[in-house]
């Protein structure tokens, strides 16, 4: 940090404060993917176990045709499991992007407070010139 502020000068303290503030945000994605993964596995499990009680069932269920009743039950735990598993994905998504587009949005920041703002040239010899 102390070489970035030799650089770039106050602007590097901006993007350490955008790094600060967007620091939580991988951290809730992940914690929302633990959580749909949990509620995904209690979803899995209680739609095996109407599978399961079916198929022990299965004579019971042909002589009252009861064929309909447990397809729609099967398919709406599915329906459930299914959700939770678009949200789990899209709360991995949201943490991958995170990872990739944080640290490009805080250099680009920086960068841009230290030309826009500060009015200073951004080169490869930046470095050079401040010993």
């Amino acid at each position: 940090m102390v070489f970035l502020y030799r650089i770039l000068g106050w602007s590097s303290l901006v993007g350490m404060i955008i790094m600060v503030a967007t620091m939580p945000l991988p951290g809730l994605f992940t914690k929302l993917n633990a959580r749909y993964q949990q509620e995904r596995m209690k979803a899995t499990d209680a739609r095996i176990d109407t599978i399961t009680e079916a198929v022990g069932a299965l004579r019971m269920i042909k002589m009252f045709g009861w064929e309909s009743r447990i397809q729609e039950r099967v398919s709406v735990r599915r329906e459930t499991e299914i959700d939770l598993i678009w949200k789990r994905r899209l709360a991995e998504l949201g943490a991958n992007l995170c990872g990739i587009f944080l640290p490009t949005l805080t250099m680009t920041i920086t960068f841009a407070v230290h030309t826009v703002i500060q009015k200073q040239p951004l080169t490869a010899a930046k470095g050079e010139h401040r010993g």
